[in-house]
């Protein structure tokens, strides 16, 4: 007969299921406990028939005697059972140190574990079958010889690998943190990507760096690696201060110095939201023209119902307008009958930048050619020419 290995060396007749010598056509039974020498598992062990007996089935008992008997029986290895839990890693492996519950052993004894399964595919799932692979049983407080993996029931629970997302975004007035704006994954196996849809919140919508985001409804999807192998587990979102274009204006007064207060225009703030303008840069050269780039020197931002602290001047695109400089013109003449004012009479030049000087030509117009004083003369053909300044720098028009 046979039985599976439990540790003891007690031998029941349930045990024993072969009869020899039994002539054709009877039958027998068995009761009673035997013994064998050692309970390790092994084939052809010795059996010792303590009160094991025979009693009558086809057969009369009185016909057969187990004395002189051979009697055997086999102890075979008990099947363990492995059970275990590992994050998901994108392979197939079921290590040893993974299975880390061995079931149906003998009450008291224990065998270590070694090796390495392997899994029918790398995807997260629950109760996922096992092949032996090189997985082996060593002794532990029992002798693994008495056990086999063999038969038993090898599974493995791969559970969802936890990752984090983190983003930054420029300030936008709003505490959104939508998808478009996270472009790092932490711990994704390999060279596996995933995308991210749906939107979160932040507690603020003021500029901060790895501000914790509120999940809302983002969650993960496919790239080349799946998104069911993954647990999104947290988020930050840094939010950075949004860059502001600025435009100045003023006259031309022969400096490169730029003020802030020369009538500022600051773009690209959000909705309804206002700053200032404190401070002073420098412009390439002094000559009037539009669009001359700012170099920013001491220019700063400063908070009016908007926070200076939500934006930057870096980076942004820094402009200066300076507009020619009117000249105011004056001079007198004898009365001569003609409302001609020529660039003779007109001897006086106002409004010019201290130290620069310009000349003159052509002729203007008077209303009527009668005597008056503070006449206002119409341009005419009257027009600047460079001196020791530039005419380019000045004009008549509003002068």
């Amino acid at each position: 007969g046979s039985k599976t290995y439990n540790g003891t060396t007690s031998i029941t007749a349930s045990d024993i299921n072969t009869f020899g010598n039994i002539v054709t056509g009877e039958t027998l039974s068995l009761s009673g406990t035997g013994s064998v020498s050692s309970s390790a598992a092994e084939n052809n062990k010795t059996l010792t028939l303590g009160s094991i007996a025979l009693s009558a089935g086809s057969g009369s008992v009185s016909n057969y005697t187990l004395s002189s008997g051979t009697h055997q029986v086999n102890i075979t290895r008990r099947s363990v059972d492995l059970s275990g839990t590992r994050v998901y890693d994108g392979s197939t492996n079921a290590s040893a140190s993974d299975l880390t519950t061995l079931g149906n052993l003998v009450s008291g004894e224990t065998l270590n574990l070694s090796g390495t399964g392997t899994l029918a595919s790398a995807a997260v799932g629950s109760d996922k079958s096992v092949s032996i692979g090189t997985l082996a049983l060593s002794d532990g407080s029992g002798e693994s010889d008495n056990y086999t993996l063999s038969g038993g029931t090898l599974l493995l629970d791969v559970t969802q690998k936890d990752i984090n997302l983190s983003g930054s975004r420029v300030y936008d007035g709003t505490n959104e943190a939508n998808s478009g704006s996270f472009s790092s994954f932490s711990e994704l196996i390999g060279s596996e990507t995933l995308s991210v849809s749906g939107s979160g919140t932040v507690s603020s919508a003021l500029v901060e760096s790895s501000k914790v985001v509120t999940l809302g409804d983002l969650a993960l999807a496919d790239g080349s690696g799946a998104a069911t192998n993954y647990n999104l587990n947290g988020a930050t979102l840094t939010i950075s201060k949004r860059p502001v274009n600025v435009t100045l204006t003023r006259v031309y007064d022969g400096t490169t110095n730029i003020s802030g207060s020369d009538d500022p225009s600051i773009g690209n703030l959000i909705g309804n939201e206002t700053l200032t303008l404190s401070g002073s840069g420098s412009i390439g050269s002094s000559n009037a023209a539009n669009g001359k780039s700012i170099t920013l020197g001491s220019l700063a931002l400063s908070s009016g119902t908007g926070s200076e602290s939500n934006y930057t001047l870096t980076g942004g695109t820094h402009l200066a307008n300076i507009n020619k400089r009117p000249v105011n013109l004056s001079g007198t003449r004898i009365y001569d009958g003609t409302t001609n004012a020529s660039s003779s009479d007109l001897s006086s030049f106002g409004n010019l930048i201290s130290g620069e000087t310009l000349t003159l030509s052509g002729s203007g117009v008077l209303e009527s050619k009668d005597v008056g004083t503070n006449k206002s003369v119409g341009i005419g053909t009257l027009a600047l020419g460079n001196n020791s300044g530039n005419a380019n720098n000045y004009t008549l028009s509003d002068g």
